[in-house]
C-alpha cells in the first residue's frame, strides 16, 4: 500500500472499445475502475483489482453511463471496501463472467455484484466471503431480463440472488437486498420487483430421501416453462449459499419440474433458481435436505463447508504460511485460542489520526494477525456522546478506517478486516468526565476465527490518550 493513495485506478469517461487487461489495480481511495459518460464495448479482462475504496467511492468496479456491450471477464476482484461490481443506472448492459469475486464489502455491507438496468449476464463466477449478498438486482429504475446462471456462491451474509421490491427503499435494501420475496401470481407484480418478480421455485417437500437406488427424486413448482437449475448449497441453516450447480431442467406449462440425481448424499441441502428469458432469474428456493430412508440414522449437514483451515487470501504470499489443521469437532472439541493483546486504541478529541501510542498497540495486533492466519477481525469505530449522531457516525467511520489502513501498511491483508461505525451508540462508560469521554473515543477490535473456534482476548494493557 503506498504512503499516499490516489483517487481512482482507471477512469473511463468517453470511450469506444477500451481494453483494460493484465493490470494490478490496488489501494486507491475510490474505485479501481470507474466509467462515466460512455464506455461502449469496454473489456476488463484478467486483472487483479484489490483493496480499493479505502476512503471514497468503495466499489472495485463502478459502472455508470452507456456501458453497451461491455465485458468483465476472468478478473480477481478481492478485498475491496464495497461491491466487487456496482452498476448505477447504466445504459446498455454488461457481461460478467468467470471472475473470482471474494472478500469484498470490507467497509460497506454491499452485494458482491449490484445491478441496475436490463439484460445483464452474470455467469460462471465464483462469489464468496462477501459481507453482504451475492447478486442484488434493484427494482428502481425497473431492471429486467438479468440472467444469473452457473455461478458458485459461498460464505455470504445475505441471499445468493436477491431481487429488490420497489416498496423497500432504504439504502441497505438497494445495496444489499431486502431478503426473500413472497410468491405472487398477480400480473401487476411485474413492475414492482426486479426481474419481473419471477417467483422462486418451491419444493414439494422440505426433505427428500436417498434409498436403495442411487437416485434421489426431487420435485417442485416454478413459473411455467421456466428453466430450473438445482444447486447443492453450503450452510447448515437458512437459505445458505448456492455453492455447486448440479443439473438443469424445464418446468412444464403447469410449472411442475422434477430431478433424479445420483450425485447427492444424505445430509446434502439443495436449492433451485428459475429463469425466464423475458423476466430474468429468480431468487433461490428455500432449501430441502436429503435424508436416508432409515430415519434412525444420523446425518451431518454440510459440515466441511463450514470449516476452512484459514481465511482465504486474495493473493498467494511469497512465503508459505503454515497450514492450521482443521480440528475434529465431532470427537474432540477444539481448545479456545487465547490472545494476549489490547482490544482498543484511543483517539484525541475530534481526531482520527493514529498517535504514536496507538501505533505501538497496532503493531502488536498486526503481529498477532500474522501469527494466526485463521484469525479475522472486525474494527468498530466509536466516539464520545458530544456532537450530533450524524457527525459521530462519520467520525467513528474515519477512526475505524484509519485504524484498518494502518494495519494494511503493516502487511495485513484487507480481506481479513471489516470495519463498522457505531458513533456514540455504544459508550464504554456513560459518564461526563474527561476520562469517560477519553475511554469512549476508541477503535475496538473483535477477533474471530474463521473455523468457528472460540477466541479469548486477554488484554495486556489499556492505553488512554
Amino acid at each position: 500500500m503506498p504512503e499516499n493513495t490516489s483517487a481512482f485506478g482507471v477512469s473511463v469517461f468517453n470511450s469506444l472499445g477500451t481494453i483494460i487487461r493484465h493490470n494490478r489495480i490496488s489501494y486507491h481511495d475510490g474505485s479501481g475502475i470507474i466509467t462515466g459518460w460512455q464506455a461502449i464495448e469496454m473489456q476488463v479482462i484478467e486483472n487483479i483489482i484489490l483493496g480499493n475504496g479505502l476512503a471514497g467511492m468503495p466499489d472495485a468496479i463502478r459502472l455508470d453511463g452507456n456501458i453497451s456491450k461491455s465485458q468483465i471477464k476472468s478478473n480477481l476482484i478481492c478485498g475491496n471496501d464495497g461491491s466487487g461490481i456496482y452498476a448505477f443506472k447504466p445504459q446498455g448492459s454488461t457481461t460478467i463472467t468467470n471472475n473470482n469475486i471474494k472478500s469484498n464489502g470490507r467497509r460497506f455491507r454491499r452485494a458482491a455484484v449490484y445491478l441496475m438496468g436490463n439484460d445483464h449476464q452474470v455467469n460462471n463466477n465464483n462469489i464468496s466471503y462477501q459481507a453482504g449478498s451475492g447478486v442484488v438486482i434493484t427494482s428502481y429504475p425497473q431492471s429486467d431480463r438479468n440472467i444469473i446462471e452457473n455461478n458458485k456462491f459461498n460464505f455470504l451474509e445475505g441471499l445468493s440472488i436477491d431481487l429488490n421490491h420497489q416498496h423497500n427503499v432504504e439504502v441497505q435494501d438497494f445495496e444489499n437486498g431486502d431478503g426473500p420475496n413472497p410468491n405472487r401470481n398477480s400480473e401487476n407484480r411485474r413492475l414492482d420487483t426486479a426481474n419481473g418478480a419471477i417467483n422462486s421455485p418451491r419444493f414439494l417437500s422440505p426433505e427428500f430421501f436417498s434409498g436403495l437406488s442411487s437416485q434421489v427424486g426431487i420435485d417442485g413448482i416454478a413459473d411455467p416453462n421456466s428453466q430450473v437449475d438445482i444447486y447443492r448449497i453450503s450452510g447448515k441453516t437458512g437459505y445458505g449459499s448456492l455453492s455447486e450447480p448440479l443439473a438443469t431442467t424445464t418446468a412444464d406449462n403447469q410449472g411442475k419440474f422434477s430431478f433424479n440425481l445420483g450425485n447427492l448424499q444424505p445430509g446434502d441441502r439443495v436449492s433451485a433458481i428459475a429463469t425466464l428469458k423475458q423476466y430474468g432469474t429468480s431468487e433461490p428456493a428455500y432449501p430441502a435436505v436429503v435424508r436416508p430412508i432409515d430415519m434412525n440414522k444420523s446425518i451431518v449437514i454440510n459440515s466441511k463447508s463450514q470449516l476452512p483451515a484459514t481465511f482465504p487470501q486474495c493473493l498467494t504470499p511469497p512465503v508459505p504460511i503454515p497450514q492450521v489443521p482443521i480440528p475434529n469437532i465431532v470427537n474432540k472439541p477444539p481448545e479456545p485460542i487465547k490472545l494476549k493483546v489490547p482490544k482498543n486504541i484511543h483517539f484525541a478529541l475530534d481526531k482520527y489520526y493514529i498517535s504514536p501510542a496507538s501505533a505501538k498497540i497496532l503493531n502488536k495486533i498486526a503481529q498477532v494477525l500474522r501469527d494466526n492466519p485463521s484469525i479475522i477481525v472486525e474494527i468498530y469505530g466509536h466516539t464520545d456522546r458530544r456532537a450530533s449522531d450524524k457527525y459521530n457516525l462519520r467520525l467513528g467511520a474515519n477512526r475505524a478506517k484509519s485504524t484498518r489502513n494502518y494495519l494494511i501498511r503493516q502487511g495485513i491483508a484487507p480481506e481479513r478486516m471489516t470495519i463498522r461505525s457505531f458513533g456514540e451508540s455504544e459508550l464504554l462508560t456513560p459518564g461526563n468526565r474527561k476520562l469517560d469521554h477519553a475511554r469512549n473515543r476508541r477503535a475496538e477490535f473483535i477477533f474471530k476465527d474463521i473455523r468457528g473456534i472460540e477466541v479469548i482476548v486477554q488484554e495486556t494493557d489499556l492505553q488512554l490518550e
